[in-house]
């Protein structure tokens, strides 16, 4: 059974966990709101999180305890089904928060162009580990068109050959040439 019809299906259901460990089955809407906070806009996510900071919830027996993402739940519980392959994405830009009023879904793409257009994702020389600037990259073309072997301009910018490569084929720092 696809996983999305699963998560819908079991929102509500209760099923018996086995063992003594378990002895009051919960449906995955009551453990749900069990750890929501609903204290100002966002409502936060008291449970367990992932390294990136998205509610989990362990989906229970009803989805052989599969780990799902809290946002897609309280998704599914405020509109009655799952968005498949699309993301669940947030307009508040909180991991946590899993107010349905700031969830919407989008594709990968529309999600990543959402990110940007906010700011969350930065590039180039505004990333916190970048070694390189516009003004040195413009200098690393021009020595890659005047012939400077890519092995020694990667020395002298402090970078692997590959990146220079990268910077040759138009695949990073993509701006003005």
């Amino acid at each position: 059974m696809n996983h999305c019809i699963e998560l819908t299906a079991a929102i509500c259901q209760t099923v018996p966990e086995s063992g003594p460990r378990h002895p009051n089955p919960k449906s995955i809407a009551e453990r749900f709101w069990a750890l929501v906070h609903k204290g100002g806009e966002c409502w936060t996510w008291a449970g367990a999180t992932n390294n990136r900071g998205y509610g989990k919830l362990n989906g229970g027996p009803a989805l052989r305890f599969a780990v799902v993402l809290a946002h897609r739940v309280s998704f599914a519980i405020h509109n009655g089904w799952t968005p498949g392959e699309l993301e669940v994405c947030h307009r508040c830009d909180n991991p946590s928060c899993v107010n349905p009023d700031h969830l919407f879904i989008g594709t990968h793409t529309e999600n990543l162009h959402d990110a940007r257009r906010k700011g969350r994702i930065v590039r180039e020389e505004n990333h916190p580990r970048a070694k390189l600037t516009k003004r040195k990259v413009t200098a690393i073309r021009k020595a890659i068109g005047g012939g400077m072997p890519r092995k020694s301009i990667a020395v002298e910018y402090g970078v692997s050959e590959s990146t220079i490569g990268d910077i040759a084929q138009g695949r990073t720092w993509r701006g003005p040439r």
